[in-house]
């Protein structure tokens, strides 16, 4: 009906990755980006098929050309983050995470990477990862309460 309609082939690419159908996702995000390659949210959905697909250094690109389009994507920041930490990229994961904090300092996924990012890096005092670890109690208990 509306072969254009860039948002349903991210639905379709969404719902693809899901079943673990990850070249037919791929395909169908990369058609959404055809139609409207200026949205962040296509790169960032392509960056975790492709990670999935184990095609990392891709999926690198696609987050960072997620970044590009929407600096305050906390999502974007995330995923890359985790690809940073497949990578063991670890330094520049934590830089992720901080960027996903400056945006939303409550998400509770950056704080999470970021305190897994910080338990394998040496650049860290036990001190400051421990300082870490109650901000990162003080977001999820305030959640909650």
């Amino acid at each position: 009906m509306a072969p254009d309609y860039w948002l349903a082939y991210n639905n379709l690419g969404l719902a693809l990755h899901r079943m673990e159908r990850y070249q037919e996702a791929e395909l169908a995000f990369g058609q959404a980006i055809a139609l409207h390659p200026d949205e962040a949210l296509l790169y960032s959905n392509l960056g975790l098929t492709l990670a999935a697909l184990g095609q990392i250094k891709k999926a690198e690109a696609s987050l960072i050309k997620a970044i590009e389009i929407l600096p305050e994507y906390v999502n974007a920041h995330i995923n890359l983050c985790t690809n940073y930490i497949a990578q063991g990229r670890l330094d520049e994961a934590e830089q992720e995470c901080f960027e996903a904090l400056k945006y939303d300092p409550s998400s509770n996924k950056a704080r999470s990477n970021l305190l897994f990012a910080m338990n394998y890096s040496g650049h860290h005092s036990a001190e400051y990862r421990l300082q870490q670890a109650v901000e990162f109690d003080r977001v999820v208990t305030g959640k909650v309460e």
